[in-house]
């Protein structure tokens, strides 16, 4: 009887660890959705808030790009929760100190490098302004100051980066989102931006 009982103990403990540790990963994936999902909703004020001028928009909002963002963020939490799961054996509130410096450490700068990247450029004859996730601020660029442009292939992607020249400092890259080459009309949109960056760089005699 009592083998029985310890049986039954066992397995309901088994039970509640499958349990805990399902939650500790929905926990991590839901943290990262969230990380995403705030890029995302930045990303769209932006763009429905452009400034007037010749608009060029690098973001994507088909079914297949937002997989592709979105797949990162779910591998990301998944990291996140594996490292962390040693804490389900330690107190609950030690527990979530330990999951959000991890989650900081892993996921923050991650995105925030992603969430950097210039989602639109608009052009004002030689001005371009390079538009960035809200609420980051956009910036003003001369075509003159524009001392390289990169486009960066990849089998898959292609991304637009400009070097900035300011005040005799060293130029500075400034990044665009990433543009899926299954993407036609967002890689048709980069093709037009670089040729209109191309044309008023010749302009400002840096080509």
């Amino acid at each position: 009887m009592r083998d029985l009982k310890n049986e039954a103990l066992l397995s309901s403990g088994v039970r509640g660890g499958r349990r805990s540790i399902k939650l500790h990963f929905a926990q991590a994936i839901a943290w990262g959705l969230l990380l995403f999902g705030l890029m995302a909703v930045g990303e769209y004020i932006s763009v429905r808030n452009l400034p007037a001028g010749t608009q060029f928009v690098l973001s994507s909002h088909s079914y297949t790009a937002l997989s592709h963002n979105i797949k990162p963020a779910i591998g990301i939490s998944l990291v996140v929760g594996f490292l962390t799961l040693g804490a389900l054996s330690i107190r609950p509130w030690l527990r979530w100190v330990l999951t959000g410096f991890i989650f900081y450490l892993l996921v923050i700068p991650l995105g925030t490098f992603g969430g950097t990247n210039a989602v639109a450029i608009v052009q004002r004859g030689d001005i371009f302004v390079v538009v960035k996730r809200f609420p980051l601020a956009s910036k003003l660029v001369h075509a003159a100051q524009i001392d390289e442009m990169l486009v960066r292939n990849s089998e898959s992607t292609r991304q637009l980066i400009l070097f900035i020249h300011r005040n005799g400092e060293i130029p500075e890259p400034l990044n665009c989102e990433y543009v899926r080459r299954s993407d036609l009309q967002t890689s048709a949109t980069l093709g037009r931006l670089v040729d209109a960056l191309h044309s008023a760089r010749v302009a400002a005699g840096r080509e």
